[in-house]
């Protein structure tokens, strides 16, 4: 709970007051006092003070992790810069995606070129390019030199709408820009993260095997996503379909993916489980094979998901320990927002904890509405 809230706060409260650093210095040295105190200043009875200690601490740092990463309070944010059309220098940071007359990138501005000379900076833009052969080229880590002009996304245009500015800014973008042919070159291959980078190649070359064997159109998207988890290729005509059979979370890789690779990986090693050791050795083969599939399916944070949780709880199982399943759904959560705190704000994020949260809490009570007498029926019901 208080990183949910310290980084909701962070997130969703743009004009309040962050938590300021000197407080989270003062509630650690407050706990460590508490901790290392002689037994006689704090009776038992007052003990639940750590807790409370605790609380605001873990609240205030994460506060602060959401604050490290909002690039536009920065002193060298690009969009300080004027308004107008110039040269910038920037990496592409997430997958790119091919539209119908644009390529879609998201970059992290590193030189903003202003009157002549070049200035470091900092901050994500979202950039379209006009498609042609060469943007099927570009692909994640690629740093590119551009001429263009940044302006903030356009917001909701009706009431209760969609707010596209908004939806951007809480993942850290506040800008956005269209390049037009010529105005771009490639400067350099393979500049960020190398296993992020790894995770989308191994995808793309899945998806290359899946064109060669003669998957096109509808059928290829059906097969990118429900494999791989990749939905660029998905068009709402499609996506309508799903949506209206209610058989749309098939196209998203997620925990029934991962949890079916486990079953069968669980089947095939079960001969372990009899040998001395057995047990360690089979959950790291099934662990490493679990994060081997979430590699090819790019890393998506749903995945990321499942993957953790799973292999807490088989690491867990190989300890003899019998792990409460609420403290692992709640570890993999914090993990991923330690490594992206802007997933609090994610729909697909938010659903996907409630409903594996609701599984575990719910799934007790309402089996034991009606017990069956029969084995079969109860494994129906």
């Amino acid at each position: 709970m208080p990183v949910f809230l310290g980084i909701a706060q962070g997130t969703f409260c743009e004009n309040a007051p962050g938590i300021p650093l000197s407080l989270a210095i003062i509630l650690f040295f407050c706990f460590g006092f508490l901790v290392f105190k002689p037994k006689s200043i704090l009776p038992y009875s007052f003990q639940w003070i750590s807790g409370i200690l605790i609380f605001l601490l873990t609240m205030a740092l994460s506060d602060r992790i959401m604050g490290i990463g909002k690039d536009n309070l920065k002193p060298d944010y690009f969009g300080n810069f004027q308004p107008v059309q110039k040269y910038c220098i920037g990496e592409i940071i997430e997958p790119v995606i091919q539209k119908d007359k644009s390529t879609k990138i998201v970059i992290s501005v590193g030189f903003i070129n202003e009157n002549g000379r070049w200035f470091r900076t900092e901050g994500k833009a979202l950039v379209f390019i006009v498609k042609n052969p060469c943007t099927q080229l570009l692909c994640y880590g690629d740093r590119l030199l551009m001429n263009t002009r940044f302006t903030e996304p356009e917001g909701s245009r009706n009431p209760g709408g969609f707010d596209n500015k908004w939806y951007l800014g809480l993942r850290g973008i506040n800008f956005q820009a269209h390049v037009k042919t010529g105005h771009w070159i490639i400067l350099s291959h393979k500049t960020r993260n190398p296993v992020f980078r790894l995770a989308l190649s191994w995808r793309d070359r899945m998806l290359m095997l899946f064109r060669k064997n003669g998957l096109k159109g509808k059928e290829f998207a059906v097969a990118g996503a429900l494999l791989l988890g990749y939905v660029d290729e998905v068009d709402n005509e499609l996506m309508s379909d799903y949506s209206a059979t209610g058989v749309m979370h098939i196209l998203s890789v997620s925990g029934m993916h991962v949890g079916m690779i486990f079953l069968v990986l669980n089947k095939l090693l079960a001969f372990l489980d009899k040998r001395k050791n057995g047990g360690y050795v089979k959950a790291w083969l099934v662990i490493v094979f679990v994060w081997l599939y979430a590699l090819v399916t790019g890393l998506s944070p749903a995945v990321m998901r499942a993957a953790g949780m799973l292999s807490l709880l088989v690491f867990g199982k190989a300890m003899k320990r019998h792990p409460d399943t609420l403290n692992v759904l709640a570890a993999s959560a914090i993990f991923l927002l330690i490594w992206q705190p802007v997933l609090l704000a994610d729909p697909g994020f938010q659903l996907s904890y409630l409903a594996v949260g609701g599984i575990v809490l719910l799934f007790k009570p309402v089996h034991e509405l009606y017990v069956p007498g029969n084995m079969i029926l109860d494994k129906v019901w």
